[in-house]
């Protein structure tokens, strides 16, 4: 785990004092996994971005960011929609959010896998062409 400079404690200890000062709401088993998962978060290393070549980068994005986005936007959709049930009454931004999940989103995504990731690729394919 990196250390930023002037660090004086781990990043996740704030975390993990949050959960201490809520732990009487949570069951013993909900804080384990909620502590377990912000230690994983907290030594996962980022690959090194400017190292890989851009067809690497490309995979490297449609492989983790939007094949999770892909697996978690149902979910997210359905807790949204049960969150709004019970405080949309007080807080219609909620519903804004919840929207801009579909609108904007999903769009952003298709766009980037059906056209700009093809042509990034097609460029990088005729630039190794011309090259050779």
């Amino acid at each position: 785990m990196r250390e930023l400079p002037g660090q004086t404690e781990p990043p996740t200890a704030g975390v993990h004092h949050e959960l201490g000062r809520v732990d009487a709401r949570w069951s013993r088993a909900a804080h384990t996994r909620a502590r377990a998962a912000t230690k994983e978060v907290a030594v996962v290393e980022p690959p090194l971005w400017t190292a890989m070549g851009v067809c690497q980068l490309v995979d490297h994005i449609e492989l983790t960011h939007h094949r999770h986005l892909w697996n978690e936007l149902p979910r997210l959709d359905t807790l949204a929609a049960r969150v709004i049930g019970i405080h949309g009454d007080h807080h219609p931004e909620l519903i804004a959010i919840r929207e801009d999940l579909g609108a904007v989103l999903v769009p952003h995504l298709l766009d980037e896998e059906r056209v700009l990731f093809p042509a990034v690729i097609r460029l990088v394919d005729q630039e190794a062409r011309w090259s050779t």
